[in-house]
């Protein structure tokens, strides 16, 4: 039986991890077209209204880039962290990528208000747009309205990956969408400590200090491209903080039981990297 603490984890406490459950479904969720699959072009508007409100076409075709599309279906602060994370290393990434991030919304006038009166704040290093289509946004691409972000990479027309997130977390999320890009243009992977200087607060604002901080520590354990190895050099440090600091302790073994907890094990880093999740979630009494 669950302990009663850690339902209370469970049921909406912000744990290091930014980690929302709802986000494991036992069905895939799609939105757009899938990987191998044709990258339509498609029209949209400027963000702001002070640019010209003519009709941008969007594509994918340049032979010598990763082109990111990020489709914002409802605008939150946790998808306003992961948009900011991500466009950040694709800005780090040069003339190997490019980025797009386009609003989805029923009334296009509103979303560019919103815009203007947040502008200071949108300092995103990608090309921002709104789509004129509606909340399902361009029909060519057939979005998901019921997710709350779609991530689609893209190279000459071709779909490479895609990320259909419900409700998206930055820092379970954003390392997946960093590492699909840098698969597809042949690099490795960003550490967690490299993606870490992207990480900020929804809207520009810095996140508010935690007490504890799991993010530098266990990023690496669950990264998905993880060898053993490194999972077992990672999980190292891991331990050894949790023996000298007990407040991170206490947070880790938090975490690891909401995600146990949960019955989405099985969505969380590699099978190896599920071993040490388990082992750590039942160390609260230790």
């Amino acid at each position: 039986m669950v302990p009663r603490k850690i339902l209370g984890v469970i049921m909406g406490v912000a744990i290091c991890f930014q980690l929302n459950l709802a986000t494991a479904q036992e069905d895939q969720v799609f939105s757009g077209p899938q990987v191998d699959e044709a990258m339509p072009a498609f029209s949209v508007l400027p963000l702001f209204r002070d640019a010209p409100q003519s009709d941008r076409e969007l594509n994918s075709d340049s032979p010598d880039e990763a082109t990111l599309f990020i489709f914002v279906h409802q605008i939150t602060r946790p998808a306003m962290g992961l948009v900011r994370t991500v466009t950040g290393f694709a800005k780090s990434l040069g003339d190997r990528s490019r980025c797009h991030v386009v609003f989805l919304s029923d009334d296009v006038t509103a979303t560019q208000q919103w815009a203007q009166a947040a502008r200071n704040s949108l300092t995103l290093p990608a090309d921002l747009f709104v789509s004129k289509d509606g909340p399902e946004g361009p029909g060519v691409l057939g979005l998901n309205r019921q997710v709350g972000v779609t991530v689609i990479i893209a190279q000459q027309g071709k779909v490479k990956a895609n990320h259909a997130l419900i409700q998206p977390g930055d820092a379970i999320d954003s390392p997946q969408i960093a590492a699909s890009l840098a698969k597809a243009i042949g690099i490795d992977p960003p550490t967690a400590d490299e993606l870490a200087k992207y990480q900020s607060g929804p809207m520009g604002r810095r996140n508010q200090p935690e007490e504890v901080d799991l993010r530098p520590l266990l990023g690496p354990v669950i990264r998905l491209s993880a060898t053993a190895e490194q999972v077992d050099t990672a999980a190292a440090l891991v331990e050894k903080e949790a023996e000298k600091n007990p407040a991170f302790k206490k947070r880790l073994v938090e975490a690891c039981q909401a995600i146990v907890g949960s019955g989405r094990l099985d969505n969380y880093g590699t099978e190896h990297c599920r071993k040490y999740l388990k082992k750590w979630s039942e160390e609260i009494d230790k």
